[in-house]
């Protein structure tokens, strides 16, 4: 066997091994969950009525049982929602239908399941991008594994997870198709990455963003002169006119039924309502806000309801600037910080107070979740770090195309979730693409010092 396919069944044996792996432990550790009646008791009645460990989950639940009982009305794209798009609701009412008493058990396994499709998906971006070692690849592993980054959200009925993951499969797939030149990948990239688009309103530009990374990526190959450069453009263009297509579907409804060309209004809601509303309540000026709601309530229609929030909200973050950016700043830098294990202590009534408003007075104080914060809180500081440098150094090589396209990515993911923030799960979309790049640049640091150390011990 020559080395170029011992190193590709190498990769296949770790891909597979990383599936396999995660899948076994994301079933035992939703086995616990589903099986623990403190766990399990508290995510059954947050799908009931808002409760503090997860406070939007009735928002989903709500529409999709709705989805149900009007599904001869409204078909397969669902009722009308201004604040959720259909893809979540979807599958929530797809469980309740195969089992009405244990919808809940059965989602939590699907997303154990589906969860364990990122280990495999985040490594084959790494390695395309990077061309990494297999050893980089399984550090990144053990990091995303240990971190719980997807391991910890699987008993959540919330879209954090299964966007997450639908995102990054797709992505996968994308690469896949434009480094082997093969139309194998593309239904699925569509299939992922439209999905996602479904899940949550975030995707509503991103056909922009993916068909420039696609076109990027293939001018990396086309040194190939075996591929011809229509399959290329092909492989460029097609998938990301389908995803555009699939991805418009919320938006037209939004427009459609309350003539505002978004997906959801859950924009003007978190400029307004939430952090809007923060502002001037620390202000003292909660008169100011009932006046402002007043004035939206006068507006005729939807449409200019949800163009005034956002009026309101950019006047608030006008009138205090210090008070917007303080909350906004306080709130990201939580949300940053935040390990992914926070939400299962307060499966078991534990919490830091601190990190999580929302436990106050309703749960335990634990000082050791407090101490297994800060411990998880310094790995991220180290993570970010590295990802920091890792910009650094494109920077200093020149390579400015690359170093914008992951600033344009992880922005684009990022920076709306830090208007209201709430707490790490948000931070999962792009946390994949910081976790590739930070690794990838300690692991080759790493590297660098042991073959200089190997190297002085030799002479």
């Amino acid at each position: 066997m020559d080395e170029y396919k011992y190193k590709k069944l190498q990769l296949a044996k770790t891909l597979c091994l990383q599936f396999l792996i995660a899948l076994c432990i994301h079933t035992v550790f939703a086995a616990i969950i589903v099986h623990s009646e403190a766990a399990y008791s508290g995510i059954e009645r947050s799908t009931i009525e808002p409760h503090w460990i997860s406070f939007d989950t009735p928002s989903y639940v709500n529409p999709a049982k709705k989805y149900i009982v009007d599904f001869e009305k409204n078909g397969i794209f669902g009722p009308p929602n201004r604040y959720r798009t259909m893809g979540y609701p979807a599958l929530i009412a797809l469980t309740m239908k195969l089992s009405p008493d244990n919808w809940i058990k059965i989602l939590i396994y699907f997303q154990a399941i589906v969860a364990a499709l990122a280990y495999p998906a985040i490594s084959v971006i790494s390695r395309i991008l990077f061309n990494s070692k297999i050893r980089h690849l399984n550090v990144l592993f053990a990091f995303l594994l240990l971190s719980g980054a997807y391991l910890s959200r699987v008993g959540f009925v919330l879209t954090d997870l299964v966007f997450a993951v639908f995102l990054y499969v797709g992505i996968a797939c994308a690469f896949l198709s434009i480094a082997k030149r093969s139309w194998l990948w593309v239904i699925p990239q569509v299939i992922f990455i439209g999905g996602a688009s479904l899940i949550r309103p975030t995707l509503y530009l991103y056909p922009i963003l993916h068909l420039v990374v696609l076109c990027v990526l293939a001018g990396k190959y086309f040194h190939d002169k075996e591929t011809p450069k229509i399959k290329y453009i092909t492989l460029v263009l097609l998938p990301a006119v389908f995803i555009a297509c699939v991805a418009s579907i919320p938006t037209i409804r939004g427009y459609k039924h309350f003539g505002i060309v978004a997906p959801s209004q859950v924009l003007a809601v978190n400029l307004f309502n939430i952090t809007g509303r923060y502002v001037l309540q620390k202000e003292g000026r909660e008169d100011l806000y009932n006046d402002y709601c007043e004035l939206i309530d006068g507006e005729p229609d939807d449409a200019s309801r949800y163009r005034k929030k956002i009026d309101c909200a950019l006047e608030i973050y006008t009138q205090y600037p210090y008070r917007t950016f303080r909350t906004m700043s306080g709130s990201s830098a939580k949300m940053m910080a935040a390990t992914h294990w926070l939400p299962v202590f307060h499966c078991w009534n534990l919490d830091w107070w601190y990190f999580s408003s929302n436990g106050r007075g309703r749960s335990q104080n634990s000082l050791f979740v407090k101490y297994f914060v800060l411990a998880f809180s310094m790995i991220y500081l180290t993570i970010y770090s590295a990802f920091i440098w890792f910009l650094w150094q494109l920077l200093k090589a020149k390579k400015y195309l690359f170093l914008l396209l992951v600033i344009m990515i992880v922005s684009y993911l990022l920076l709306p979730t830090f208007i209201a923030g709430g707490g790490g799960r948000l931070r999962l979309p792009a946390e994949g693409i910081i976790a590739i790049c930070a690794i990838h640049q300690l692991c080759q640091w790493f590297d660098e010092k042991f073959s200089k150390k190997e190297k002085r011990l030799s002479t």
